[in-house]
């Protein structure tokens, strides 16, 4: 019946690893998300994290509102309380606790600094081995020794596959971010190669020139290539390299929130260098803001458009090189019917 709540586009998801929060969001108090249109509820207790719907099931309440008692989660209204494993373990002027009065829970883990929620499990599963992390282990990771990486929170007015074509699409930052890093005035011609495996996506743009945006010039120089890769079915990763190298890596991993909004967890990691991590993070904050912003506004738009009209009607080209292939993966993914792809093209951005 749990289950039953979530919307239908969005249920195929419920046995997948969903990043809920960080690790450092999760303290003393209870905290409340949605996820793929759930609301549940996180607390502490003396064996890690537990997850649970977030409502009583004596009057409604939102157990987040709440307390932890004990390793219990107490309810804010006539103090039912809850362990772990969502069984009602007392009732204030009762002396039993009958098992129908328990609350739906989850599995969850601690990992890559996130906190990860599975809404239903098979018998085969097993929590202890899991592989959950933020991205799988040939990925570059952003907690790889000689990089400073931090991490940056977002929330997003739209779906989460709208949001991972903006993150890889590489044709609306001449329009979008006009200056900051591309500039529409100055496009040329690239070669692209598209390589799709059964686990993951990979565009390689072999670029060869200094970008013509204010921050790739500021940060990078000649840029000799830039990868947008995807791993499905809900993380990607842009790097972006000079001739020493890789100079700037963002790993996000989208977390469907409902139908239209969506949390993001991205790292930004560049090379260690003689800059202190610490004022290369306040730099960059401060630099990247406006991009950040500019997406969210597009997004936001596309959504409420989206929303107007009812439905997605979209008309693609070759030149929306990401969608088609997050699209076959999704379709795909679960079942192990990826099929691997090789192509080269070369457009202008």
């Amino acid at each position: 019946m749990t289950l039953d709540l979530i919307p239908t586009e969005l249920r195929g998801f419920a046995r997948q690893w969903l990043a809920v929060a960080t690790t450092s969001e999760l303290r003393n108090r209870p905290l409340t998300r949605t996820v793929i249109g759930l609301p549940i509820v996180l607390f502490r207790h003396s064996g890690g994290v537990a997850a649970m719907l977030d409502r009583c099931p004596h009057r409604n309440v939102p157990l987040s509102a709440g307390s932890v008692n004990n390793d219990a989660l107490q309810c804010s209204y006539h103090g039912w309380e809850f362990n772990p494993t969502g069984q009602c373990v007392n009732i204030p002027g009762r002396s039993d606790c009958p098992q129908q009065f328990s609350v739906p829970s989850f599995s969850v883990i601690e990992k890559d600094d996130l906190i990860f929620v599975r809404l239903e499990n098979t018998e085969e599963d097993d929590v202890s081995t899991s592989t959950a992390n933020i991205l799988p282990t040939q990925a570059l990771s952003p907690f790889k020794s000689g990089l400073d990486s931090f991490l940056w929170i977002n929330e997003l007015e739209c779906n989460f596959i709208n949001g991972l074509e903006n993150l890889l699409d590489p044709m609306h930052p001449a329009f979008v971010h006009s200056l900051l890093v591309r500039t529409s005035a100055k496009r040329s011609a690239m070669d692209i190669n598209v390589i799709r495996t059964e686990e993951k996506l990979e565009v390689i743009y072999n670029e060869n020139q200094i970008a013509s945006g204010f921050i790739p010039r500021l940060f990078e120089g000649l840029r000799t290539q830039s990868i947008g890769r995807y791993y499905p079915p809900f993380s990607a990763q842009l790097e972006y390299r000079s001739p020493k190298g890789t100079s700037f890596i963002l790993t996000t991993v989208f977390s469907p929130v409902d139908q239209n909004h969506t949390r993001t967890f991205s790292w930004l990691s560049t090379p260690c260098g003689l800059i202190p991590a610490f004022l290369k993070e306040a730099v960059t904050r401060l630099i990247f803001a406006p991009v950040l912003k500019q997406d969210q506004q597009i997004l936001s738009l596309q959504s409420s458009n989206i929303s107007r009209f009812g439905e997605e009607q979209f008309v693609s080209t070759k030149l929306d090189i990401v969608r088609p292939h997050i699209l076959h993966f999704l379709n795909n993914h679960q079942t192990k019917k990826v099929l691997p792809l090789e192509r080269s093209l070369c457009i202008e951005i």
